[in-house]
């Protein structure tokens, strides 16, 4: 009978002990899965809230003919601007709030969102080559993602983390406004609290964009873009995140003053995962993204800028949750090129 006690005992020990290791693995691959979608959703957030790629407020205008600078005089609005320069370093703080940090269904959990991030590349002037120009460039830059809970929602966990990011690109850029262009990025994810690795990707893209000059202080963008995520995360199959994004993107950057500069903007993206959240079919995500953004440059190389989002999220896979969210925040930039 004694035995059979201390059997029973034991049984439930390593029960106990199981189910406690299990439920560690599954919050942190739960973690780490959301930890990736706020990096990717955030970081194509900055890229659309900021102004155009490469352009500045109060420099002068592309001209729209051969000669219509020597015509009528440089027009005050956004332009290409070259830089005469060979590196670049930036460092950009940005604060917001989000109603949904993990990303859910419901409950929802809001909470305060900053994120730091410094920047150095090599990114000499683009410089004459066939009828345009070309414009390479290679990089490393470094963020950290801290989180406050700011409602009574379930726990955020232990969800800080960094992200590290080496990177080559290079663009086209054609005479009549068009521009094509390509990159390729490794990111690596760590948490703070000791510093492993949990999720690393290659992500090589391509794309093209085409600029349309709606009146003197006014332009529309537009571009069509192709990413593939080759991915590795801790305690799941390494190629469970590996996916194809599609995307859309559209912004108007309206210069209201030589220094103030408003953007509103809309993403349509289309993500194609090799497997569900249970490895057994694929997946289909389907987000829509639209915001506004305000900025204003104190100098070429210092801006503040202001903003609002809000994202939706459609996927045809169970195990993962469907979303809605809004963010609202503040973006400190500073660059300093050489």
């Amino acid at each position: 009978m004694e035995n059979l006690k201390m059997k029973m005992t034991k049984t439930l020990a390593a029960l106990s002990l199981s189910f406690i290791v299990l439920s560690t693995v599954s919050l942190r691959a739960q973690n780490a899965g959301t930890a990736v979608q706020q990096m990717q959703t955030i970081q194509k957030n900055m890229e659309q809230q900021q102004p155009l790629v490469s352009l500045k407020a109060g420099t002068n205008a592309p001209e729209i003919y051969s000669g219509e600078n020597e015509d009528i005089g440089p027009q005050h609005i956004l332009r290409i601007m070259p830089r005469r320069n060979l590196f670049e370093v930036s460092v950009d703080t940005e604060y917001l709030y989000t109603d949904n940090a993990l990303l859910s269904t419901k409950p929802i959990t809001a909470a305060s969102v900053w994120v730091n991030t410094i920047t150095a590349a090599f990114a000499p002037t683009p410089f004459k080559w066939g009828p345009g120009r070309f414009a390479p460039s290679a990089g490393f830059y470094s963020q950290w993602y801290n989180y406050w809970k700011a409602n009574s929602g379930p726990s955020l966990g232990n969800i800080d983390f960094n992200v590290q990011d080496l990177y080559l690109r290079a663009a086209y850029l054609f005479p009549n406004n068009w521009q094509v262009f390509g990159q390729f990025d490794y990111d690596r994810l760590v948490s703070q609290h000791n510093y492993n690795e949990f999720y690393h990707e290659f992500v090589p893209k391509f794309g093209v964009q085409y600029l349309y000059q709606v009146k003197d202080n006014m332009l529309v963008s537009a571009v069509l873009a192709t990413e593939y995520h080759a991915t590795w995360q801790s305690n799941t199959p390494n190629d469970a995140q590996d996916h194809l994004d599609e995307g859309l993107n559209l912004s108007l950057s309206y210069q209201i003053t030589p220094k103030f500069v408003a953007q509103p903007y809309y993403r349509l993206q289309y993500s194609y995962y090799q497997f569900n959240a249970a490895h057994n079919a694929d997946r289909n995500d389907l987000l829509n993204s639209v915001g506004l953004s305000l900025g204003y440059y104190f100098t070429p190389s210092f801006s503040l800028r202001t903003f609002v989002n809000y994202d939706a999220r459609i996927t045809d896979d169970n195990g993962t949750p469907s979303y809605r969210g809004y963010s609202v925040g503040l973006d400190l930039t500073y660059t300093f090129r050489f």
